[in-house]
């Protein structure tokens, strides 16, 4: 007989104060943990990575995502300003971040891909990004991002596919079939194995992201003081509320 145990958890979200917080399947919202800045899950979604900024270094920080209260561990130390740190974690780990200096038009960055040898991490590809999350596909085979033309791009580090036009963010699902995107007046749904695309009107969005169904897709929104996460069930094509918050919502997963 195969026991299956449901998670207590609708969804996870950071919010602009740096705090990690749950909903629960009743809705309440529940405090996890204080997180680093610019954090960004791994691949696997075991890890959250952020940085912390002394002078011109920015030391990358790692902690487990749970809800342990151990300190975030150091994973590296750079030159310069990096944001949103993901990792994908394996036998030969790598890590993707952006790196931005005064080369890089404004809101843009160094998006570098770094394969870690023994003791160290070693560059292995650079391109240029938007600074917005980027995010490894399940299996590590992709790195997706958006690029400083707006379009959302996945590489596997050696070329690039466009998957979008105008994208401000998007989300991968867990499973590595879909994608969603933000164009700034509807979010789009699409499925990487078939192409079918749902477009869903939204305003003043600040993050998206998948539940733990691939019919559920969470975003949040900020109009003045109200600060809210829906969802859209992509079976039943309806939108309900999810969460208030009390500051603005930055990151869904």
């Amino acid at each position: 007989m195969t026991i299956t145990v449901l998670s207590p958890y609708q969804v996870f979200f950071i919010d602009e104060t740096e705090k990690l917080w749950t909903v629960l399947k009743d809705g309440r919202v529940r405090f996890v943990r204080s997180v680093p800045a610019f954090s960004n899950i791994s691949a696997n979604y075991h890890t959250l990575s952020g940085v912390e900024f002394d002078g011109e270094q920015t030391i990358v920080l790692s902690c487990a995502f749970n809800f342990s209260e151990e300190e975030p561990q150091k994973t590296l130390n750079m030159f310069g300003y990096c944001y949103y740190p993901t990792l994908l974690e394996g036998k030969h780990p790598k890590i993707a971040l952006l790196k931005a200096d005064l080369l890089n038009h404004a809101g843009t960055a160094d998006l570098t891909i770094y394969e870690r040898a023994r003791t160290k991490f070693h560059p292995l590809v650079k391109m240029t990004a938007q600074i917005t999350p980027p995010k490894w596909s399940p299996d590590g085979a992709y790195l997706y991002y958006i690029n400083t033309k707006g379009i959302l791009v996945r590489t596997n580090g050696k070329s690039g596919e466009k998957l979008t036009q105008s994208a401000q963010m998007f989300s991968l699902n867990k499973a590595g079939t879909m994608v969603a995107y933000y164009d700034g007046e509807y979010i789009y749904l699409i499925s990487l194995e078939t192409g079918q695309t749902t477009k869903i009107m939204a305003f003043n969005v600040t993050a998206i992201g998948f539940g733990l169904h691939e019919s559920e897709l969470f975003f949040a929104s900020s109009n003045g003081d109200s600060h809210i996460i829906q969802t859209y069930n992509k079976q039943t094509d309806e939108i309900e509320l999810v969460a208030k918050s009390a500051v603005s919502i930055k990151m869904i997963f």
